[in-house]
């Protein structure tokens, strides 16, 4: 009952706030509009005296420029009368003097008003009469769009208006006396105007301070009623918040009684389940028991059969080097110890290209991206050095070194490689044999030359008929042995370029050379084997291509074997494209692509070593020695350019594209090669 006694006076006083502040606002706002009423009627006071402050300045005229002024209305009023009687030309021209005559009585409106300035009662008068004039003007122009029957009436009043105009203007000669005496009353007054314009404003400015003083206590009001409303608010929201609880509390009690029999439940079948979970227990121990005993079981054998792998690895009769994937040094035998003459702790955890130097023939050390063990990790791919082309040196801790044939391979798990073995053996011995043999074949070689050189000229002898005709049959034979003398010669003196390149006897003599004119020569030579096949052969070459330092000889061969393989090797009908360019200021490239028959996939590797031919052509020409891009690459590579050859891997048509890079400048001129 109390509550709501309350609850009811606060709405009560909170109704009187309200009825209260707003009676205050409304008077509020009557006050600031009564305000800004008197700050406006100031301010036009104000202006209203700076503007007859103004005109009193204005009239200060001389009473000669006011008769000026009154000539020039007489005469305005005489062009008006001439104007108005135009008004019977088309449609359009008086549409066009319409127009003109709303400017002019807008020009004369203006005059009238400034002429309005006047001190005079008179002047007070004209001026009103000559803006009623202008007015009347404009609404008659504006008019002119009416028929012909109005436009000419409209002349007529305009004519007589220009002449109460005339009228008027002769009136503006009063005397300058009665104008002074209206001048200074109404300075008088301009000052009285004033003054009082000064009262109004801080009478405006004390009822704007009222006004802003009754707001400030409206919202104080305004305020303190929206607290009253959120206190009975939050009474009430207190009230039912009890009422909830209680019925909270009630709803709990039964809920508690329901959760004492639930947690019994509960409680039961938890005794249960904790009987099941030790049995369960127990068995997971003797399970856990029998785990651990195989766990250890395999370990030991993983053990012992790791140290197995590890004893084989270490007992192999090659030197043994594995790395991790960051191609480090993490097992290294005692081959590779004996060969290296080093300790093992003293590679163990280096980098491969640390842990053992790895150079060519001259004693440079092999860059880290054409090292076997780094080409294995970055490709995931077997590489492997022989004693074939490019040979490699170990170098051992006394700074000695050996000739090696390495194999690396990469361990691959998951798709990912995690590290290299590497496998190198000591080639000298089989290098010695090798260089025996090159010396036996270059042996051999000259002592065949002599007996083939005799036969191939006898044979010319025969044919040409130095010692009598020959008939057919005979020449047919001849010709065939003729031709077998020369493909024993061409392999004589392939075996022994082969020769003088592994023994180190072939001598270079480098000279300014004319690389396209040299190419163009040795195409002319093809020529007959290329019209013979029907080959369509294309040639093209730079502008710019200067002279070269090289061996003619050397590159003539080099030209030569690129080319004649080509034409050899490509069916008829088939076409070969050979261009010469620079392929930077430093060096000039080689290219000759054919659309023959390719070199197969799982061959291409070995393209370049000695004696090879590929499957796919040995069929087609039974003639080659599988030694001219052998010889071709050494003269390339010791003269400091580079071979290398694209090709789709054997299938028909699809054919080769063999590039050659070499010098400008070319290799300095050496004893040999």
């Amino acid at each position: 009952m109390n509550k709501k006694t309350i609850i009811s006076a606060s709405d009560d006083i909170i109704l009187n706030l309200k009825v209260s502040a707003k009676e205050k606002e409304i008077v509020r706002r009557k006050l600031a509009v009564t305000a800004e009423r008197l700050a406006a009627t100031a301010v036009k006071l104000a202006i209203t005296a700076k503007e007859r402050e103004s005109v009193r300045i204005k009239l200060a005229v001389t009473a000669e420029e006011k008769e000026h002024v009154r000539l020039k209305l007489v005469v305005t009023a005489e062009k008006l009368a001439v104007i108005a009687e135009k008004l019977a030309v088309t449609a359009e021209e008086k549409e066009s003097v319409r127009r003109k005559l709303a400017v002019t009585a807008a020009k004369l409106a203006v005059t009238a008003a400034k002429l309005s300035a006047t001190t005079e009662e008179k002047e007070s008068v004209r001026r009103k009469k000559l803006v009623a004039t202008a007015a009347k003007l404009a609404v008659t122009a504006e008019k002119l769009a009416a028929t012909a029957k109005e436009k000419e009436s409209v002349r007529r009043k305009l004519a007589v208006t220009a002449a109460k105009l005339a009228v008027t203007a002769e009136k503006l000669a009063a005397t300058a006396k009665e104008k002074e005496i209206v001048r200074r009353k109404l300075v008088v007054t301009a000052e009285k105007l004033v003054v009082t314009a000064a009262k109004l404003a801080v009478t405006a400015e004390k009822l704007a301070a009222t006004a802003a003083k009754l707001a400030v206590t409206a919202k104080e009001k305004e305020i303190v009623r929206r607290k009253l409303a959120a206190t009975a608010k939050e009474k009430e929201s207190v009230r039912r918040k009890l009422v909830v609880t209680a019925k909270e509390k009630e709803s709990v009690r039964r809920k508690l009684v329901v959760t004492a029999k639930e947690k019994e439940s509960v409680r039961r079948k938890l005794v249960v389940t904790a009987a099941k979970l030790a049995v369960t227990a127990a068995k997971l121990k003797k399970s856990y028991e029998t785990l651990e005993k195989k766990v250890l079981e395999r370990t030991k054998s993983l053990e012992m059969s790791r140290a197995k792998e590890e004893a084989v690895l270490l007992s192999i009769g090659d030197g043994l080097l594995v790395t991790n994937e960051k191609g480090n040094v993490i097992i290294i035998n005692k081959t590779a110890e004996k060969l290296l003459g080093i300790k093992s702790k003293e590679a163990m955890g280096k980098v491969f290209s640390e842990a053992v130097l790895l150079v060519d023939e001259k004693g440079v050390p092999i860059p880290s991206e054409k090292h076997p063990v780094r080409m294995a990790l970055v490709s995931g791919i077997t590489t492997a050095t022989t004693i074939v082309g490019s040979t490699y040196y170990n170098v051992r801790k006394d700074k000695t070194k050996f000739p090696v044939a390495i194999m690396v391979t990469p361990v691959i798990l998951d798709g990912k490689v995690i590290g290299t073995i590497e496998v190198f053996r000591d080639i000298t011995a089989e290098r010695e044999i090798d260089k025996a043999k090159t010396e036996f074949v270059s042996l051999a070689s000259h002592q065949l030359r002599t007996p083939l050189s005799t036969v191939n000229w006898y044979a010319e002898m025969l044919l040409a008929g130095d010692v009598g005709e020959l008939n057919e049959k005979q020449k047919k034979y001849l010709d065939e042995v003729y031709r077998s003398n020369q493909r024993m010669v061409e392999l004589v003196n392939a075996l022994l370029d082969v020769a003088s390149l592994e023994i180190g006897t072939f001598v270079v003599e480098p000279e300014p050379t004319d690389i396209i004119e040299l190419a163009q020569s040795v195409i002319d030579e093809q020529k007959p084997q290329i019209e013979a096949k029907k080959i369509v052969f294309s040639f093209s070459f730079g502008k710019n291509i200067s002279l070269m330092q090289a061996d003619p000889k050397l590159l003539r061969m080099i030209v030569q074997n690129i080319l004649s393989n080509a034409v050899k090797y490509t069916h008829e009908g088939g076409k070969i494209d050979m261009s010469i360019s620079l392929a930077d200021k430093n060096n000039i490239l080689l290219k000759v692509d054919d659309t023959g028959y390719g070199i197969p996939q799982n061959q291409q590797d070995k393209i370049f070593t000695k004696l090879f031919r590929a499957d796919n052509v040995r069929d087609k020409d039974t003639d080659g020695t599988g030694l001219g891009l052998y010889i071709v690459k050494s003269v390339v590579e010791n003269s400091g350019g580079k071979i290398w050859f694209k090709s789709v891997g054997g299938e028909e048509n699809k054919g080769t594209t063999f590039y050659v890079s070499l010098p400008l400048d070319g290799a300095k001129k050496p004893a040999n090669i």
